[in-house]
């Protein structure tokens, strides 16, 4: 006897054996080469049950993915609404195939259950098994099974529900459109924020980004000095390492680097420097930030002595946010125009997504405080703002 179920990644990189370890609680992690060298197989082992990952070759991807979604589409009878289109353009996109098999089985103490589970939420993938599809949460999206995994913290609590019934009034005001199901973030006692010193290295870090897309070459200098003088360069990103270090960078790449302003004022609101997070109607007030930022890019007491605003503030942000960024993309797949400044009650201008500014500042503000409240674990280049 087996059970299997396949996880579906929208990223290529296979998770190192150390953090399969950790986010499964496997004793053991093999991996499995082929002669050039490629990951082939993955064995994970708890004391009575073994997971074998069997990872699909990337030429025989796109004829996989097409299925699955036919697949999807025939669970709908072929009448596809908003929420099935989406699901089948998310498969789309997934770059990952896993295949796994639980021998003997599933644990009765569902121990397996949330591995796998917690697999899923590490990729921000989809888990498919009973054939149903599931999101990292384990919430049913599609099929005809049950909740994957009904363990402790699966159900909203009090706070959740109560956080929500706060946002949905919020949005109310605006005439904002809300997703008639299910929509939380985690659970206060679930969370634990980044550390405060870590949020205020990554204010400086991105002002030293913003610095070098804005003015290019002129400023490079200033960036580097920046992460020097504060010896910033283990809180710099891959990515933001190779950005600063490029003498001659894609003008495109910094043109969506300037977005990261918007990252900054989340950061300085969650560190006391902003009172209030307005609404995401309008770009941030550059010289303010500018104004907060230039007697603290060469001070390390700002480091030191940061302290970030009580958690439950930082989450509520999270879930008007996130629901904010639904909206949002609920209005593109459904081609309908979105108003400018995001409230619907208003008689703001409608325009597509690309014109939308509004929809860039909700971007950047969701993957901050996502990145703020530890989202499935994932550093900065790599942080996700999924709306399920």
């Amino acid at each position: 006897m087996s059970d299997s179920l396949t996880i579906y990644a929208p990223a290529a990189e296979v998770a190192p054996t150390e953090k399969l370890a950790g986010i499964t609680g496997a004793r053991t992690v093999d991996f499995h080469r082929a002669p050039a060298g490629t990951i082939e197989q993955i064995t994970m082992e708890w004391d009575h049950v073994t997971a074998t990952i069997t990872l699909m070759p990337p030429e025989l991807m796109e004829d996989h993915l097409n299925q699955f979604g036919g697949y999807v589409a025939q669970l709908k009878n072929h009448e596809i609404d908003s929420g099935t289109g989406r699901l089948i353009g998310f498969i789309r996109t997934m770059k990952q195939v896993q295949g796994i098999v639980i021998e003997p089985g599933f644990d009765p103490e569902g121990k397996c259950r949330k591995a796998m589970l917690g697999l899923t939420q590490f990729y921000n993938g989809l888990l498919f098994s009973d054939s149903s599809v599931y999101a990292p949460n384990g919430k049913l999206v599609i099929g005809p099974g049950a909740e994957f995994f009904l363990g402790e913290g699966q159900k909203p609590t009090a706070g959740q529900e109560a956080r929500a019934e706060r946002s949905r009034a919020i949005l109310a005001e605006r005439q904002v459109p809300v997703l008639s199901g299910p929509l939380f973030v985690e659970d206060d006692e679930e969370v634990t924020l980044r550390p405060a010193g870590e949020a205020a290295s990554r204010t400086l870090v991105l002002l030293a980004i913003v610095l070098k897309a804005q003015a290019g070459k002129k400023k490079q200098d200033t960036a580097l000095d920046i992460i020097n003088g504060l010896n910033l360069w283990s809180t710099v990103s891959p990515e933001e390492k190779r950005y600063l270090e490029d003498t001659d960078p894609d003008p495109l790449e910094s043109e969506e680097l300037v977005w990261r302003l918007e990252c900054i004022e989340v950061l300085l609101w969650a560190l006391h420097c902003i009172d209030t997070l307005e609404w995401p109607g309008a770009k941030c007030d550059v010289r303010r930030l500018v104004d907060i930022l230039k007697p603290r890019e060469k001070d390390s007491t700002f480091i030191r002595e940061a302290r970030l605003r009580p958690k439950a503030e930082i989450l509520d942000a999270q879930d008007l946010t996130l629901r904010i960024h639904w909206a949002i993309r609920q209005a593109t797949f459904d081609r309908e125009k979105i108003p400018s400044n995001l409230d619907w009650s208003s008689d703001a201008d409608r325009v597509d997504l690309p014109q939308c500014a509004a929809a860039g500042i909700v971007q950047e503000r969701h993957r901050t405080l996502n990145w703020l409240v530890n989202f499935m674990h994932q550093e900065w280049d790599r942080v996700d703002t999924p709306t399920w």
